[in-house]
């Protein structure tokens, strides 16, 4: 089908070709699948294996008599890609345009051409649709550009199937990535017969079931009867056989083959211990050496980690009412086996592979020698009076020709243990102690393997090995507990007493530098000292990349000039780990990629440590530079709280200071479950106190420049005035370093689409807000407003109108992705949950004694919350605010109520100002001039009374987000996939714009020399996947607590999209549970809703001032505003949000732990609705509701109730359903109107339900397409 779809036959293809094309496709995945599991559970015999080998070489190297057409080529990211031009004539009554160079040039009277840029979202779009179409990318264009005898330029669009009749062009067959999902699928059913020992089912037993434990191959440990049995998958595998050399993809076969070799390291090993010796057991080691040594060769190993475990990421779809564990548990499971066997099959060897920095320098030697010798015999001929025939040597290393060194097979682990954790613990070597437990078992505890070790000694030789050194123990921290406990002896503890230890390396043999051993003192150093290289006139570098060096080869370790004082420090280790002689130096530094690599390492080792385990997390907060340790003057406060806060203010890349940001916040988070004593307990509020102040004082959010009453004294504001041209796109700021982390979102993120610095300070924003330590006098001693209020104007009055608001006028964020959207909405609305969930606003009866003369005094309102002698209790909140929220009461309270927070939320109704003199060095003095100014409002309540008023934007962003959110429809990850396709290389719209620039108009190349082979290498580099990602998302606190844990959270857009719908719901019930209680309060004390922000988001112009910016609120019932809120549908009609909070109702997420979890959150919406607004309310927003809405209303409420039958075991499920059918009791009136009734609509007995199950009757009795799930209403299932 695929072969006809580029000769032109396009007109044969019919819309039954594309349905049957797409079912063969999902069938063939299918068959893939059973055969996975078959063979991941049953014995198998060498000939089943051998032939899916096969298989998997007819799939890749493709063949046409089976119609195959061109295999599974290795796509270009220059080549194959959609055109970033479009390119059309002008008209002649067209004005005057932009071009591509964004010139604007005068029409001529003749019609010219016009090149457009696309945009980067239709770009990626494009991309897609043609992987993953019947055609491929044979419609895709390539511009051409040419001079005609006038001089103007011309264009040329040619199709890329136009390009392979002309010029011989290849072209990508359709269907790619969905080749790409199956060959994975295969190439995990061959690696876990050969390195996965499983209880397998032995099929040639057929009377019982017999269950073995081991390989599924069964191999005889006779060494002399072994060769004879593996022969065939020698002949297919073994390096030197000719089957191995006729294979076009030479990384999938030498993975296979690297497979292989470790069922033949098992073998050596087992013969070993039966103390063989013969020359088949040494054939066998060099068989087993070869099949290591080609993985390397071949690239294997990074193709299993940019191109197999995106797959398997991405092919990982957890059905809704799946019993089963979810492909992706089983499909990593064989990969971490894979990666664990080989790192231990390595260490057999003499000598670990070489390290990417040693390799580049053996290159450039020889590269430089043969220089040497060339120029050399160039000069003998010239002697000889011999005419010299000249070749031409490379300039410079083809990098492209490395092997994959210890650095890739190091990272593969990392890459596998960050996409799922549970995967650290086959890292760890688990042995059993002598103590016993208190029930008499046996304590299990971790231990280092072979490889952690060869790595420690190995990094002291050769210091490029240092980041993945660090990154293998920072994800090997994520491992469990082997007895099972939530704490206690799990991965965090037992790499914190690793790197305590500080004398392994010092009864090391003479070659390892005993003070390069890496420990935690060693690390804070070293973090002081890379912070302390940067000159003062760097600390408002807000955004910049770390610097790398012109012409340098940054992608690998150590490449560029070594012999820079820096760099020789760095790759010296320090020198010493007591003193590692640290050098202020007075320039800024030009920091390389793997100091970059080494920085972003700690970062994450500490981040995991301290997120896994409250015993390390105190240890590591009490360790301090000693004086003689620390260049600052200060020594005392030189503690990792500070080191990282200075670290933030120096000119560092985004992903850097997002996870520098994410390290602090896990620092200081603290659990609801943690058993604190009072001692503890003010330690952890004291550092809490001292990281608001120290956000405070290093000005991250620009409350000086953006603060109403502060005044900007000495400081030279640019001028920024909003250009009046409509068609003149504009920021919010202008590109000014001192906005902080607001520049940085605006014009550094921005362009490359993705925003880890924001949202790494949303979570640490989230993690202070969580900690119930909110000073009210924050910020007193220099702005009048003290208090934690900027910092949530900064999400509510910035992030989320960035993010979800567009403006013809203002430039819009640039995504690169959905998921980078979905993540960024999430931290935001996470910071926004945590607060609200902390404000309990009074009640009523709390004030009921007090004497209304006293409202209107200037005394300050003592209005108290019912509280316990030691803590204030929350226990009985839950029953005072809402009976409606039943389901969800413990998550929309906070389980304590803490004082300093209720004298807070008591002066939020305090109505009168204070007092604030201008002079603050002159506050004795009464005659000084003083100036009224507002009260800054709490955090809790500015988010409160923004949602439940009529003017509040908030709750429209809300509601509008919910609705976009749930319109989307549920697919995979076409993304990963896409991406999976290009190799080491990543697809991207900017690069494959510059590449092709690059070498059609720079290099004069045709169309055919399109690849990246053809670019510079540094160019080249900027297209490569980074080599270590580590980031995991804590899923250990709430909200988060609510996602599986054995995703990673950062690689899947179905994770953070439910995310964003549970937090949007969940703080519309929290403002639904507290509206009563708040809007009461305020009335009874006759408050006016009027708030004075802290900040203002838009510049001072200079000599202009500005009138004070206040937020007058009014107050509205949200239950009348959600049953009145509209939205477009897709039909293009208006209706209401009733219908979208009913679709949540259906919704069985796949990404949660509870599934329901969104569901309980948009019932109880709809029970807060029917119980706080009358049945003529009810009554006339029904009245509204589209009929196809009814139809779907009942639809999903219908599959919401059908689930009980599959979930009877799931309490969860049991309590919705019974509020469910409350619900339908509630309103089942029969003397309602049928089209007015909720029970009738969603049992599908109104009268628009009934007229359109009676044509949907009709429709299929004359033999019409019709969706029977649409009509199937909840009286239908709750007969059944």
């Amino acid at each position: 089908m695929s072969s006809n779809a580029n000769d032109g036959t396009s007109m044969s293809i019919t819309d039954a070709d594309y349905a049957m094309y797409d079912f063969t496709l999902q069938q063939r995945h299918l068959a893939c699948r059973c055969l996975f599991y078959l063979m991941y559970h049953t014995q198998c015999t060498v000939g089943e294996v051998t032939d899916v080998i096969d298989l998997i070489d007819n799939l890749t190297n493709g063949d046409s008599s089976l119609g195959m057409a061109s295999g599974l080529s290795l796509l270009d990211p220059v080549r194959d890609v959609p055109d970033p031009y479009i390119v059309r004539w002008r008209k002649s009554d067209e004005g005057s345009d932009k071009s591509s160079d964004g010139m604007q040039h005068p029409v001529s009277m003749t019609p010219q051409q016009i090149k457009f840029m696309k945009d980067h979202r239709d770009w990626k779009e494009e991309l897609s649709a043609n992987l993953w179409s019947v055609r491929g990318l044979s419609q895709a264009t390539v511009t051409t550009t040419h001079t005609d005898f006038s001089g103007q330029t011309m264009y040329h669009s040619l199709t890329v199937g136009e390009l392979h009749n002309r010029r011989g062009v290849e072209v990508v067959d359709g269907g790619k990535p969905q080749l790409m999902q199956c060959v994975t699928v295969l190439i995990l059913t061959v690696m876990t017969v050969f390195v996965c020992a499983n209880d397998i089912v032995n099929r040639n037993v057929k009377d019982e079931i017999q269950i073995e434990n081991g390989n599924a191959l069964n191999i005889d440990s006779n060494i002399h009867t072994v060769n004879q049995m593996l022969k065939p998958l020698v002949d297919r595998l073994g390096p030197s056989s000719q089957k191995f050399s006729s294979w076009k993809r030479r990384d999938i076969i030498g993975l296979l083959s690297a497979s292989f070799g470790l069922l033949l390291n098992d073998m050596v090993i087992t013969s070993a211990s039966q103390m063989c010796r013969s020359g088949e057991e040494s054939e066998l080691k060099l068989l087993l050496q070869s099949c290591l040594e080609v993985s390397t060769i071949e690239k294997s190993i990074t193709f299993a980690r940019v191109s197999l475990l995106s797959c398997i990421d991405a092919v990982s779809i957890k059905g809704p009412l799946s019993t089963l564990r979810n492909d992706f548990e089983f499909y990593i499971s064989v990969l971490t086996d894979f990666s664990a066997h080989f790192l231990d099959a390595i260490c057999s060897f003499r000598d670990l592979p070489i390290s990417r920095r040693k390799w580049l320098t053996f290159e450039e030697d020889e590269l430089q020698l043969r220089q040497v010798q060339a120029q050399q015999r160039k000069q003998l001929e010239e002697w000889s009076g011999k005419a010299y025939n000249e070749r031409k040597l490379p300039e410079e290393v083809d990098v492209s020709r490395r092997p994959d060194c210890i650095d890739d097979i190091v990272a593969l682990a990392v890459s596998v243990c960050s996409t799922c954790p549970v995967s650290s613990q086959k890292f760890w070597s688990i042995c059993c102690t002598d103590e016993d437990d208190d029930k008499g078992g046996v304590i299990y505890q971790l231990k280092p393997t072979r490889i952690m070790k060869r790595l420690e000694k190995s990094q002291a030789k050769d210091s490029s090995l240092a980041p993945v050194y660090v990154a293998f123990l920072s994800v090997l921290a994520l491992a469990d507990d082997p007895n099972g406990c939530e704490s206690g002896n799990n991965g965090a503890d037992a790499i914190f007493d690793w790197l305590r230890n500080n004398n392994r390396l010092k009864s090391s043999p003479t070659s390892y530098d005993p003070t390069s051993q890496i420990n935690w003192n060693y690390i804070l150093y070293w973090l002081d000292w890379f912070q302390e290289q940067f000159s003062p006139q760097s600390q408002s570098g807000w955004g910049n990349e770390i610097s790398q060096s012109e012409g340098s080869t940054s992608y690998y370790y150590g490449s560029d000039d070594w012999d820079n004082p820096y760099k020789s420090n760095v790759s010296n280790n320090l020198n010493n780990a007591k003193d590692p002689s640290l050098n202020a130096s007075n320039q800024k530094v030009d920091v390389d990629s793997w100091t970059k690599m080494l920085l972003l390492s700690y970062l994450s080792l500490i981040s995991h440590v301290v997120l896994r385990s409250y015993r390390c997390r105190k240890e590591i907060l009490e360790l301090k530079l000693t004086k003689s340790q620390s260049s600052h003057i200060l020594a005392k406060d030189e503690d990792i709280i500070t080191i990282f806060f200075n670290l933030l203010s120096k000119p560092i890349s985004p992903d850097a200071r997002g996870l520098t940001f994410t390290t602090i916040a896990n620092l200081v988070r603290q659990r609801p479950n943690e058993k604190q004593t009072v001692d503890e307990k003010k330690k952890s509020d004291d550092i809490v106190l001292k990281c608001w102040e120290l956000l405070e004082s290093s000005q991250i959010l620009p409350i000086v420049k953006l603060s109403q009453y502060s005044p900007i004294q000495g400081s030279a504001m640019p001028t920024f005035t909003r250009s009046q041209s409509k068609t003149e796109m504009v920021n919010w700021f202008p590109p000014d370093e001192q906005y902080g982390i607001i520049y940085e979102m605006e014009y550094v993120e921005s362009k490359a689409g993705s925003y880890p610095s924001t949202e790494g300070f949303l979570k640490l924003l989230t993690s202070l807000f969580s900690c119930d330590v909110c000073p009210h006098s924050l910020g007193s001693s220099w702005r009048p407003q003290s208090g934690c209020s900027p910092y949530v104007e900064y999400v509510i009055d910035f992030v989320l109108p960035r993010i979800l608001d567009s403006h013809r006028d203002e430039v819009k964020l640039h995504f690169a992705s959905e998921i980078d959207k979905c993540r960024l909405v999430a931290r935001a609305l996470e910071v926004i949950d945590t607060i609200l969930i902390r404000y309990v606003p009074p009640t009523l009866s709390t004030i009921e004694g007090l004497d209304k003369t006293e409202f209107a005094s200037d005394k300050i309102l003592r209005l108290s919350i019912e509280r316990n002698d030691e803590e204030d209790n929350a226990e009985g909140v839950c029953n005072v605010f809402r009976r409606d929220m039943t389901l969800i009461n413990r998550s929309i309270f906070p389980t304590k109520i803490h004082r300093e927070n209720s004298k807070q939320v008591e002066m939020d109704f305090y109505v009168d100002n204070f007092q604030f003199s201008q002079d603050p060095n002159d506050l004795q003095n009464q005659r000084a001039p003083r100036e009224t100014i507002p009260r800054a409002k709490s955090p809790g309540y500015y988010i409160l009374v923004d949602l439940l008023s009529s003017n509040g934007l908030l709750f429209d962003r809300l509601t509008e987000l919910l609705f976009e959110l749930g319109s989307k429809s549920e697919s995979i990850n076409t993304e990963l996939l896409n991406v999976s396709l290009y190799g080491e290389y990543s697809p991207s719209y900017q690069l494959a714009k510059t590449g092709r620039d690059y070498i059609i108009d720079v290099l004069r190349s045709s169309v055919s020399g399109l690849s990246v082979e053809n670019l510079d290498s540094d160019l080249a580099q900027l297209f490569a996947k980074d080599l270590l990602l580590v980031q995991t998302e804590n899923v250990n606190d709430d909200p988060l607590l609510n996602v599986d844990g054995t995703i990673m959270a950062n690689s899947k857009t179905s994770i953070w999209k439910d995310f964003c719908i549970l937090l949007a719901l969940r703080i519309l019930c929290a403002a639904a549970a507290r509206e009563g209680s708040f809007v009461a309060v305020s009335r009874s004390l006759q408050n006016r809703f009027t708030v004075v922000p802290v900040l203002r988001f838009n510049t001072r112009e200079v000599g202009v001032t500005k009138p004070l910016f206040v937020k007058n609120f009014r107050i509205d019932l949200l239950s009348k505003r959600l049953l009145e809120k509209m939205y477009a549908s897709s039909s293009q009609t208006a209706d209401l949000f009733l219908a979208v909070l009913f679709h949540f109702v259906g919704y069985q997420s796949q990404s949660l732990k509870s599934g329901n979890a969104i569901a309980s959150m948009a019932t109880s919406v709809i029970n807060f609705l029917t119980l706080s607004s009358s049945l003529r309310d009810f009554a006339s927003a029904l009245s509204v509701l589209q009929p196809s809405s009814r139809i779907e209303t009942s639809a999903h409420l219908s599959s919401r109730l059908s689930l009980i039958s599959l979930r009877k075991d799931d309490h969860n499920e049991s309590s919705l359903v019974e509020e469910l059918l409350k619900l339908i009791l509630f309103h089942l009136r029969p003397d309602d109107c049928a089209e007015h009734n909720l029970a009738l609509v969603v049992l599908g007995l109104s009268e628009l339900t009934a007229e359109n199950r009676k044509s949907y009757l009709w429709r299929s009795i004359q033999g019409f397409n019709v969706d029977i799930c649409n009509y199937r209403n909840s009286l239908d299932v709750i007969l059944d």
